[in-house]
């Protein structure tokens, strides 16, 4: 069955996002044309508002490690056809934030306290790396609102593709740790302090900033997990 073109004013209408569609990239041996078909402002929804959807919904805890996402309730809940969601969790399987099981379908990853740590220190190295090629030119989305959009925002400001990716990778996986992270760490000026010290190109200061807020995550992640883990 062939696809319909990817019409990129429409997700604009569903989604609020007026930024150009992804390119066509390779997944699975299939090829997501902008990561989702052509949607119907009424009845659709575009893919990468799809993962969005989901992904907001791990942060904020209302799906946990291990739990069940059934397609085609996910599809009716968010006005949408079965297809673009499984195409939708397919990338989120890709990022290693969901799993897929035979005859059963997705899951949201399960994660260990050890792994939780060793993926905040690796986030951590990250922004170190992008911190030290950061300089007081480079661009800063007004977007970056909390700090895990600013480190998203950074990623974007060094303008590497590699790093970028590295980031959204672990950010992706770090998701499902968001809820419990803010009960946890002390750390609700990270923003706050981070944009004055890019803005100024002070990366010394941004440095120690994230250094401080990611150690603390390291050292909270048993306490992270377990707040994960209780139902």
């Amino acid at each position: 069955m062939s696809r319909e073109p990817y019409n990129a004013a429409a997700v604009s209408e569903v989604s609020g996002n007026d930024s150009t569609p992804d390119q066509t990239v390779p997944l699975f041996g299939m090829t997501i044309v902008g990561e989702g078909a052509r949607v119907n402002r009424k009845y659709r929804m575009a893919g990468p508002t799809i993962v969005r959807a989901v992904m907001s919904r791990i942060e904020r805890g209302g799906l946990r490690p291990g739990e069940r996402i059934m397609p085609q309730q996910l599809a009716q809940r968010l006005g949408t056809s079965s297809t673009p969601v499984r195409e939708a969790l397919c990338q989120l399987v890709g990022r290693d934030i969901l799993i897929e099981r035979h005859r059963e379908g997705f899951y949201v990853a399960s994660i260990t306290s050890t792994t939780l740590r060793a993926l905040y220190a690796a986030h951590g190295r990250v922004v170190a790396t992008m911190l030290h090629r950061w300089h007081a030119g480079a661009r800063l989305a007004e977007s970056a609102s909390n700090r895990w959009r600013l480190f998203s925002a950074i990623a974007a400001g060094v303008d590497d593709d590699a790093l970028a990716g590295m980031e959204r990778y672990l950010a992706g996986r770090l998701a499902v740790a968001r809820k419990h992270e803010a009960t946890h760490v002390v750390q609700d000026t990270v923003a706050r302090d981070l944009i004055p010290a890019l803005r100024a190109g002070d990366a010394t200061t941004a440095l120690e900033i994230s250094r401080d807020f990611h150690q603390d995550c390291e050292i909270a992640a048993s306490q992270i997990w377990q707040s994960m883990v209780e139902r």
